[in-house]
């Protein structure tokens, strides 16, 4: 809404070169921009509506509302001090030879403010063309990933036929294992993890409790 009868932005042109106050307008970080504007637009109306009031001509930058909306963002302290405002300590205070008018403070403080809201709409309308590009990439993605598996099920499992491999003393899968005598047999798997023995009456042979196996002489 405009002031005394001015719409947003409609009384005023913006030249081709900016001047100081316009470019530290300009300066503030996109995200915060319109708290920041809005709070120092409040600010200026009332020094505007009432010069002569000194409440007006301070500002504690230790309040909160007033640390998070300038103190604490970028370009807004000089942006202030653009307008005539000086540091006191903890403060900024308004010198009584400086005057603020509408024409030049409170219409740059709207005309920031339009500008602010269509870079912020083109920052939102690049983040959804982003959005939807990635989402578009995301999906191309998922539907390689179905065809190449409905391919694969389509050839069927792949399969390899299980050969028997055969070792010494015709055992199959097994391992190789080293005699009390220093020789080596191979071991069945059907005898691991049992306790080979040597049979007392035939030294070349080892046994378990259900098979024995002889080693080669």
């Amino acid at each position: 809404m405009g002031y005394a009868g001015y719409a947003p932005g409609g009384n005023s042109r913006m030249p081709d070169a900016l001047t100081d106050l316009q470019a530290y307008l300009r300066s503030l970080p996109l995200e915060a921009a319109a708290d920041t504007l809005a709070l120092l637009d409040k600010l200026t109306r009332n020094i505007v509506r009432n010069p002569g009031e000194e409440k007006f001509r301070k500002i504690n930058l230790t309040n909160p509302k007033i640390k998070a909306a300038i103190a604490d963002v970028p370009n807004a302290v000089g942006l202030l001090q653009q307008m005539g405002w000086v540091m006191d300590g903890e403060s900024l205070v308004l010198p009584a030879s400086v005057r603020l008018s509408h024409e030049e403070h409170v219409v740059g403080l709207i005309d920031a403010q339009e500008y602010y809201k269509t870079a912020n709409q083109k920052e939102k309308t690049r983040l959804m063309k982003a959005a939807k590009e990635v989402h578009g990439d995301v999906a191309k993605l998922r539907e390689q990933i179905e065809a190449d598996r409905k391919e694969r099920a389509a050839e069927g499992p792949v399969t390899k036929g299980s050969v028997p491999t055969f070792h010494p003393n015709g055992a199959q899968n097994g391992q190789m294992v080293m005699l009390q005598n220093g020789q080596t047999m191979w071991q069945p798997q059907t005898m691991q993890n049992q306790q080979l023995m040597q049979h007392p009456q035939n030294p070349g042979c080892y046994s378990t409790t259900q098979v024995a196996v002889c080693s080669p002489e």
